[in-house]
């Protein structure tokens, strides 16, 4: 396995063989996929401040050069189907996840790094990094071999344009025909039955984080929100193995999967869909990545 680097001063996509990179994780919270990239012999995995530590990103600063990539999963409540007031700008949680997404972006513009993933909820905007290439990707945790069917979508760009392959276990629409059906899974304590363990072990942890002194709820909130460890772990495994941009292979909508056939487009009709949305946004607002830069407008008005 080879980390997803360049060599200093070669302008060729090789990769640096025996070298571990340092990667920071932004927004750790409790670190299921900061535990994914430590797994591997490639990454060497420092954490910024979180807020359920004491910490605070404004007050963060980075040098640029040190971290070869940079993982992030900033607040996703602004974002979240869920919240009834996500078309709000002006609405509090609206405007923290916008704030703490822009901050992100001027984080890992300050660092330069090598390559960057941002993971948060499917209706997160496209963010805009400065020379990167960036690849959206929809992936859930069933897709990885986990138990949820909870969908996250991760932003990797990488300075040389290198394209991120994620290897996905099951990779069809579920039947209930099919198999197990995948369970889910919530940020909030729904059921007094429910235990915190089962909370852990559907987010793919063998043994309950340990959390002393936090309420239940709190613990609910922190797991849930936190990546599950087979998503984090194929995340993991791509980014160490990729070596090459994307080519006439790879699906046109950035999935990360790969075509059939010389006359294919898309390798799902997920993709079929989500190239057509991204062709209608084009269309309507000029940019596929209207969303991000149209909320940044709005927050500078506040």
């Amino acid at each position: 396995m080879k980390a997803c680097d360049t060599k200093s001063g070669d302008s060729r996509a090789t990769p640096v063989s025996e070298t571990i990179q340092t990667v920071l994780s932004l927004f750790p919270g409790v670190g299921l996929l900061d535990r994914a990239f430590e797994e591997r012999e490639e990454f060497s995995v420092v954490r910024g401040p979180d807020l359920i530590h004491g910490g605070d990103i404004r007050n963060f600063r980075v040098a640029a050069g040190v971290y070869g990539g940079i993982i992030a999963g900033p607040p996703c409540q602004g974002f979240s189907q869920a919240n009834a007031h996500r078309f709000n700008p002006q609405h509090p949680s609206v405007r923290n996840s916008v704030e703490m997404l822009e901050l992100t972006v001027r984080l890992i513009e300050a660092a330069r790094p090598t390559w960057f993933l941002i993971e948060n909820v499917p209706n997160v905007p496209d963010v805009r990094v400065g020379p990167y290439i960036v690849q959206r990707i929809a992936i859930n945790d069933w897709e990885c071999g986990g138990l949820q069917l909870r969908w996250r979508a991760i932003q990797f760009g990488h300075i040389e344009g290198w394209h991120l392959r994620p290897s996905r276990v099951n990779d069809r629409s579920f039947s209930r025909k099919k198999g197990r059906r995948p369970e889910a899974i919530t940020t909030k304590p729904t059921s007094r039955h429910m235990t915190f363990a089962e909370q852990c072990r559907r987010q793919g942890l063998s043994e309950p984080v340990s959390l002393p002194g936090w309420t239940r709820e709190a613990k609910f909130r922190a797991v849930g929100n936190g990546v599950p460890l087979s998503v984090g772990r194929v995340l993991a495994a791509a980014v160490a193995e990729c070596v090459s941009p994307a080519n006439e292979n790879d699906c046109l909508c950035g999935c990360g999967r790969s075509v059939s056939g010389p006359r294919q487009r898309s390798a799902t009709a997920a993709c079929r869909k989500r190239l057509q949305m991204r062709r209608e946004a084009a269309a309507k607002f000029g940019s596929p990545n209207h969303d991000f830069a149209e909320m940044a407008d709005q927050r500078s008005s506040i």
